[in-house]
């Protein structure tokens, strides 16, 4: 069994959540599942096929969904207290933001409809699982050969990240739950 870096995918989409209210916006649940999606493709992809976080992603019509999730956020944000991932997990999440967070919702979708992991899924029946093999490819990543482990990942603290506000004044550092000021 591989490790994850993340512990828990809900702690992937409340940090995602938190971030968006922290410029100021609102983060519906495609743009969340299309980002989760996202930052578990691009990982696999970076990582010889590891998982970022335990979530498994299914192919709808209208883009990919992580069904626990789907449900557990059914009747609006849960009130758990989440573990907002930090050193390498926290750049990587922010680095997904920076792509990802602000373009329009259709483009996103656009370009995850376009991959080959999601449309192989979407291609053998609605729900049908996207797997992590097929994403990592569909990112550009490699597979370890067969019987070799996947490179080790150790989450070690990273440079400092330049953050910004809204403005465009430079910040000392975002913090999940950080509203602007």
């Amino acid at each position: 069994m591989s490790t994850t870096l993340i512990r828990s995918t809900l702690d992937v989409a409340i940090w995602f959540i938190e971030r968006a209210e922290s410029a100021g916006g609102r983060l519906n649940p495609g743009r969340m599942h299309c980002l989760l999606y996202l930052a578990q493709a691009r990982w696999a992809s970076q990582t010889q096929g590891r998982k970022l976080m335990p979530a498994t992603f299914i192919a709808t019509g209208r883009g990919p969904l992580e069904p626990t999730i789907y449900h557990v956020f059914e009747g609006g944000r849960p009130d758990v207290d989440a573990v907002f991932p930090s050193g390498r997990a926290e750049v990587f999440l922010h680095e997904i933001w920076d792509r990802y967070g602000e373009k329009p919702l259709e483009d996103v979708r656009r370009s995850i409809e376009g991959d080959a992991a999601y449309t192989k899924a979407l291609k053998l029946g609605r729900n049908s699982e996207v797997l992590v093999r097929a994403m990592t490819l569909a990112y550009g990543g490699t597979l370890p050969a067969p019987g070799e482990a996947p490179t080790k990942i150790v989450d070690g603290d990273q440079p400092d990240k330049p953050y910004f506000t809204q403005s465009g004044k430079r910040a000392v550092k975002w913090v999940p739950g950080m509203k602007r000021s």
